[in-house]
């Protein structure tokens, strides 16, 4: 999802568009697929830089969706 694209700014600029349509879409559904492939993504990372695209756009998730919050905490906390 998010490692498709090699450039920073680019990648800035998806998750930016990508976290400002799960904004409007106000989809529970969207934002349990979006962590679902996020955690597909973190499982084949090899390195934290791997990575690191994939934590940023669930970190602007969360600050954009308090309900994402919740759901990272209910549903990966044991």
């Amino acid at each position: 999802m998010c490692h498709a694209v090699e450039d920073s700014d680019t990648q800035d600029q998806f998750g930016e568009v990508l976290v400002q349509l799960i904004v409007q879409l106000k989809s529970e559904q969207y934002l349990r697929c979006i962590l679902d492939e996020s955690q597909k993504e973190l499982c084949k990372a090899t390195t934290r830089r791997g990575s690191l695209p994939t934590f940023t756009l669930l970190g602007k998730l969360a600050d954009a969706v308090p309900i994402f919050a919740d759901i990272l905490v209910v549903e990966h906390s044991e």
